[in-house]
């Protein structure tokens, strides 16, 4: 059965992979070279990692498969708390590297860019009415 996602639905859905994916690299990279993390144990990243998995999944299939309006507003939240964290931690990217400064700025500029793209008039319509489930009126789509 072949989905039916608007435009921006899709540009969403894309991003917000990519942007987990950038997620991991920098977790698995930066950060596990970062002294205040060499006490860490492996198993504890790998835990962090598998829950932080579990909720990114949960998250994609109730906005993109669900067309969950809650669950929406949970991401725009936590992307608004991913963003005044950044802008906190921001000093300390600084004495880092650029790679980690440009890692976490792509990582914000992608949460910005899919919470505007959960709100296009497109994505508005489809979550008003219900996703993907049932019939879709073909105006969503223009």
């Amino acid at each position: 059965m072949k989905r039916h996602l608007p435009p921006s639905l899709a540009w969403f859905e894309r991003i917000y992979v990519l942007s987990f994916a950038l997620t991991i690299v920098q977790m698995a990279t930066v950060e596990r070279f970062d002294p205040a993390m060499a006490d860490v144990s492996a198993e504890v990243l790998f835990a962090v990692y598998a829950i932080a998995l579990v909720f990114v999944a949960a998250i994609w299939f109730m906005v993109v498969q669900r067309a969950s309006k809650a669950w929406r507003w949970v991401y725009v939240c936590l992307v608004v708390l991913g963003v005044v964290l950044g802008m906190t931690e921001f000093a300390a990217l600084i004495r880092k590297s650029w790679i980690a400064i440009g890692m976490e700025a792509s990582g914000q500029l992608a949460g910005i860019a899919t919470v505007w793209l959960l709100f296009t008039p497109e994505a508005r319509r489809w979550f008003a009415q219900g996703g993907s489930k049932g019939a879709i009126d073909p105006a969503v789509f223009n």
